[in-house]
This record gives C-alpha cells, structure tokens and sequence, in this order.
C-alpha cells in the first residue's frame, strides 16, 4: 500500500525531467537575442579595429603553409608576426585557408563573444543559478558588451585571438555544461586538445591532478600526445624544427625579441622592465618556481572552498604570472572570477569586483607606461610603476585573496559547481 501513493509522484517528475519545461523554451528565445548582440559586437569591431587581427592572420598563415607542406616556423609564412604554436594548432586553423579573408575576421570574432557568452553564463549558474532565461540572457548581454571594451577581450578581438575558446574548453572539461547529464567527452580529452595547440592550457592537467581526478589527468595527457603525434605524422618537418628549436626559444620569439615591452604582464616582463635583464636572469627562475608551486596551493585551496570554476579562474591567472610572456588577452580569465564576485554575499568582494573592472576598462598599464616617461621622483616614479604593472599585481591580488578567504557556507552553487 505504501508504493502507490509513490508511484504518481514519481512518474510526474520523471516525465517533467524529461518535457522541455517553458522556461527552458525562453531561455533559447533569449539567446538567439544573446546571437544578435554578439554579431552586433563583432561587425563593430571589424569595422573600427586598428590592430588589424594580426594574430588570426599568422594562424590562417599557418593553416595554409601545413596544407602546402610549407615550413609554418620559417620565412615561407605569409604573415606579419611568427607562428608560436605547435605544428598541431597549424591543422587546427587549417579550415581557415578555406575562408576568404574578406569575412574571416567577422566570423571569428562572432564565434569567440559566443564562446566568452557561454562562459559567463556557466558563471551565472554557479553564481545565480535563479536568474530566469530573461535575466540571465539580459545579464550575459550586458557582460559582454562590457567586456568586449575591457583590455583583455577588445586586444582579444583586435588581434583574433584564440585564448577565449581555450578558456571556454577547459571551462567545460573542468566544470561541465552546467546540466545534470553524463559527458559527452571524456573529462580531460578538450584540455588535451587545447594543450596540444597551444601549450599554456597544460597547466590544467596539473590541476585535475591535484585535485585528485587522476584518470581525467590520464585521458588529457593521452589527448594531447595523440594529437601532436598525428601532427607529426602528417608535419614530420615542422614537428621536428619546433620541438627541436622553437620550443626552446619560445618566450624571446611570443615576445618578438623584446619581453620587457608593457604589454608583457608577466613576472618576467616587470622583473625585466624594474630590475634589468642582468637581474632578471638570476632571480625569475627562483621566483617562478615559488610563485607556481603557491598557485598550485591557492587553485587547490579555492576548488576546496569556492568550487571548480574558481579554482579554474586561479589556474588561468596563474598562466599570466609564471608564462615568460602574458599579453593583456591572456587576462580572459578575469571575466567569468568578475561573475563569481560581483554574485557574492560578501560585499568586499564586489568591491574588489568594481576595481578590477575599471582597471581592465582604464588600460592602467598603459597609463603607467605614458605616466613613467614623465615621472621625475620617487614618488611618481612608485605610482608609475604600479599601474605599469597592474595587471600583474592584480593577478596576484586575486589568487592570494582568495586563497586567503573562503566562501561563506550559506551560499549552496559551491558545492553544485564541484558536483557537476
């Protein structure tokens, strides 16, 4: 007698999981408008843009030399800038070659504020997981529009960058789509994959080892291997000349010879721009090693206490302080951790939030870097100094504090995030 009172109840709310319900029917209406305002954003930007995407063309340069058997790493590149990337990201662009210039750009940059919208909107379900599909569609709207002023996503576009669809890949292999369905991919395979093209995203294997996801770890670093081996299969050449003398000699050539420049937010670039190379060569390895083994204890430290997508954010800023070179674009990862902290119940971090934000839409390294060439005492050449290297300092700012402060317990979509 007992099972048939049961028996209604839990028929109709297996049959509910399973109807698209009618919020989820808006929440698709709202971000076909999200799809409008992202191919709104991206004609402006093709059209008033002065970088000129200089780093999609040496990637559409790429494609095109290892389709023709062309060396992408020597002077047979057609393109302003030199290729960086393993011979495996060259067969990654290679469907550009197939794309008229005339529209590559737009295309690009459309796919990539589509990408920062899904993150932000993975963000909002760990952060507001209550917004309706109006809200959210509204907020994600008005968070990328924002962005796509900011330093990191406005340099993004402007150079057709490839450093948001990383961060959206490892996003979803760390932390899932956001719904409770088994994955469609292995945990760990798209982190292979990005490693594979760009090497940066590695770090993330590191951390899906110590936070103990020990065959996720296994199946990114069998990802990666698999891809640059098929790489090398069909690029023998241009396997060899990288990982035989680009590899080694990759920090000088991101940084097209000169790592000091203000652009580079690294450790490395403000060692190099306030103590000299002389210095710099005999401290950076020292501080390197300590600032990525403490990365390492804060991103672990935060997964444990604020969920994966926050310990996500720490390992992508880690990348901008312990890479020889970070361009402002690396900084991507500020925009979803803004999410998290401008949701928090702790009014301290929105502050934090609201700081961030101006300096990522003043571009106060640059204004650093015009105040230096005026500055003439110790006073103005101390503020000089600190804006020069903002981006930097803010990083570090960041993993430290929330290292050093958990969430507060009340809040639930910590542990949601950590589950899915």
């Amino acid at each position: 007698m007992l099972e048939t009172p049961l028996a209604g109840p839990v028929k109709s709310a297996h049959a509910m999981a399973n109807t698209p319900s009618a919020p989820d029917k808006h929440r698709v209406r709202w971000w076909l408008v999200t799809g409008v305002l992202c191919a709104f954003v991206a004609t402006i930007f093709t059209a008033v843009s002065v970088i000129r995407f200089l780093d999609l063309a040496v990637y559409r340069a790429a494609g095109q030399a290892v389709l023709h058997g062309i060396d992408p790493y020597g002077p047979g590149l057609l393109a302003r800038l030199p290729f960086t990337y393993p011979p495996a990201a060259g067969w990654f662009f290679a469907p550009l070659a197939a794309v008229p210039w005339s529209v590559t750009p737009y295309l690009w940059s459309v796919i990539t504020l589509l990408l920062l919208a899904w993150v932000v909107h993975r963000a909002l379900l760990v952060a507001a997981p209550s917004l309706t599909g109006a809200q959210e569609s509204l907020t994600i709207s008005g968070i990328v529009a924002l962005s796509s002023v900011s330093a990191p996503v406005a340099d993004h576009l402007g150079f057709g960058q490839i450093n948001i669809a990383l961060m959206a890949a490892c996003v979803y292999d760390v932390v899932g789509s956001g719904r409770r369905t088994s994955r469609r991919l292995p945990q760990g395979l798209l982190i292979g994959f990005a490693t594979a093209i760009k090497l940066t995203p590695g770090i993330f294997i590191v951390y899906l080892l110590i936070t103990r996801r020990y065959r996720a770890a296994g199946i990114a670093t069998a990802g990666a291997i698999a891809l640059t081996v098929v790489a090398a299969a069909l690029s023998p050449h241009a396997t060899s000349k990288f990982f035989g003398d680009v590899f080694w000699n990759l920090g000088e050539r991101v940084g097209l010879g000169n790592n000091a420049v203000i652009g580079n937010q690294s450790l490395q670039g403000a060692m190099l721009r306030l103590l000299g190379p002389d210095t710099e060569k005999m401290l950076w390895p020292v501080l390197v090693a300590v600032a990525g083994l403490a990365g390492l204890w804060a991103a672990r430290r935060v997964f444990q206490n604020r969920g994966d997508l926050a310990g996500s954010c720490v390992i992508g800023l880690l990348v901008v302080v312990v890479s020889p070179v970070s361009w402002t674009h690396y900084l991507v990862w500020l925009i979803p951790l803004l999410v998290l902290l401008v949701s928090s119940r702790r009014r301290g971090e929105q502050v934090v939030a609201i700081v961030i934000t101006v300096a990522l839409l003043a571009r106060t390294h640059r204004l650093g870097g015009d105040f230096s060439l005026t500055a003439n005492d110790w006073f103005s050449k101390i503020g000089a100094a600190l804006l020069a290297n903002s981006y930097l300092l803010i990083c570090v700012a960041v993993i430290v504090y929330l290292a050093v402060t958990p969430r507060r317990a009340s809040s639930t979509s910590s542990h949601t995030d950590r589950v899915l």
